[in-house]
């Protein structure tokens, strides 16, 4: 049991780097794009901090967002992730979602990466 949880500690600053670098990557989105990462304990979690983040976004996003609100917490909860990025871009929203351990001591968040 003790090596199967040293092999579950990850440094989760690289994962949230790993997941927008990768989506930026795959759109092909300039250096210095935003991109918004979320994450919680389970899908409802994810769910939750995604309405908490339409709350903090300008008019314009907010309306981008909202368009593909119903495809993306459908998608959350059938693919059950709980960390989600996402890369408005060019008029669109583009995503990229996963399932990783949150670490201990982590709360349900929302942050905003500068690739």
């Amino acid at each position: 049991m003790q090596a199967r949880m040293e092999a579950m500690v990850f440094d989760w600053n690289e994962v949230v780097e790993d997941i927008s670098k990768s989506l930026v990557d795959e759109v092909g989105a300039p250096e210095g794009a935003s991109v918004y990462v979320l994450w919680g304990f389970s899908p409802l979690d994810l769910e939750t901090a995604l309405y908490d983040l339409l709350m903090h976004l300008g008019e314009e996003e907010r309306a981008l967002f909202r368009r593909y609100l119903g495809d993306l917490v459908e998608t959350i909860h059938r693919e059950e992730y709980n960390i989600l990025a996402l890369l408005p871009y060019e008029g669109q929203l583009h995503a990229k979602g996963g399932s990783v351990p949150i670490p201990p001591g982590w709360e349900t968040g929302t942050t905003r990466v500068l690739s």
